[in-house]
């Protein structure tokens, strides 16, 4: 591989962690800093950057639609936040579960299965949800957040030319790809499209639905996806900022 490849694989994976870091802010509970971080134009670059370097399908509108609407809600921020309360913060009501165990699953010896498999992940890297983040190890946000961890060390790995950490990193990814995001992020994208007419909530679910397949098709993955329904009742490496998961290394 050519130092070009090399710098443009590199580029590549920290433009994927900036936009995967973008999306994990969003899913936070909406306040003026969160809008704020949504609005930085650096992310712009990285998206072009990306768009540039992968296979994407059409990211870019979406993408501008949530930057675009973050700024309308900055005016209007009492609206997003009924929003989101209706849509993710309460388990038994919510309108869009934004919980992997809450899509497919029924049986609560598999979700807990399903659970341990995740935090397995997370443990894997020297990684384990904080204490004081109250969101559990399958929450969409953290998920997110752990691809953005993957693909940075993936950065790292490349330019510093390590192979066993580069491919750690990759085939990570490929396989939480795999068994977890990719199998349930398409059905939870179409809920929450299918359940809200809140621009910024519909291009957020539009930018992770496209953010993912492009993903699984740079990866070269096709997860065990299938049409999954929520279950609605009544109806690591480099340091890095995380506000889901805290680095923890090993002895």
């Amino acid at each position: 591989m050519t130092n070009i490849e090399t710098d443009a694989s590199s580029a590549c994976a920290l433009a994927r962690a900036n936009i995967y870091g973008l999306l994990t802010k969003a899913f936070l509970h909406p306040t003026d800093q969160m809008l704020a971080y949504i609005q930085l134009p650096e992310h712009k670059a990285n998206l072009m950057l990306y768009v540039s370097l992968a296979p994407q399908q059409g990211i870019e509108q979406p993408f501008e639609k949530l930057v675009a609407s973050s700024r309308a809600a900055s005016a209007g921020r009492e609206k997003l936040d009924a929003e989101y309360h209706r849509l993710f913060a309460h388990l038994g009501s919510a309108r869009c579960p934004p919980y992997e165990t809450e899509y497919g699953i029924e049986n609560v010896f598999q979700k807990t299965e399903a659970m341990a498999d995740i935090a397995g992940f997370y443990r894997a890297f020297g990684l384990e949800v904080a204490d004081k983040n109250r969101d559990r190890v399958d929450f969409i946000g953290t998920q997110l957040e752990f691809m953005k961890y993957l693909a940075l060390n993936e950065a790292y790995g490349r330019e510093q030319g390590e192979r066993q950490q580069t491919d750690i990193a990759i085939d990570a990814q490929r396989k939480f790809l795999c068994d977890h995001l990719g199998r349930w992020a398409g059905s939870f994208s179409n809920t929450l499209l299918n359940n809200t007419e809140n621009q910024f909530y519909r291009a957020l679910g539009t930018t992770v639905h496209i953010m993912i397949d492009t993903d699984t098709e740079l990866l070269g993955v096709d997860p065990r996806a299938s049409m999954l329904s929520p279950h609605v009742q009544a109806r690591f490496a480099e340091p890095f900022e995380c506000h889901h998961c805290e680095a923890t290394r090993r002895v």
